[in-house]
């Protein structure tokens, strides 16, 4: 019973004092990372504020670029309007002549012969229809 306990004690010392090892090491590895991190964020902030610096430059150029003279923003009253003379088509070319408003009576109607077709074209020959009715 005495070599029991003594085997107790010791496994209960030995896994009691494991954990706290390790947890005392994992803090610290921690802390290191916090510190490490928080040093990042400076150097960071320091380079997105030169970065900063730089797009402000940028911006200050592009203001500048940005507004035209008034010489350019504004057209002449000349360009703008269109004289009188552009804006009223003459009495001759509102109005077509007569001859180009109706068509010849030649070209508007077809001739006799035209519009019939010829009495051969229309019939058959007395011999194309015997010739069917002797196939039937």
């Amino acid at each position: 019973m005495k070599f029991t306990s003594a085997l107790i004690l010791l496994f209960a010392s030995a896994s009691l004092a494991a954990p706290v090892v390790l947890k005392s090491a994992d803090v610290q590895v921690q802390h290191d990372n916090v510190h490490a991190t928080r040093r990042d964020m400076h150097a960071t902030s320091a380079s997105q504020k030169n970065d900063a610096a730089v797009i402000l430059d940028d911006s200050h150029v592009a203001r500048d670029d940005a507004h035209a003279t008034r010489d350019d923003a504004h057209a002449t009253r000349d360009d703008a309007h269109a004289t009188r003379d552009d804006a009223h088509a003459t009495r001759d070319d509102a109005h077509t002549t007569r001859d180009d408003a109706h068509a010849t009576r030649d070209d508007s109607h077809m001739t006799r012969d035209d519009a019939h077709a010829t009495r051969d074209d229309s019939h058959m020959t007395r011999d194309d229809t015997h010739a069917t009715r002797r196939r039937l």
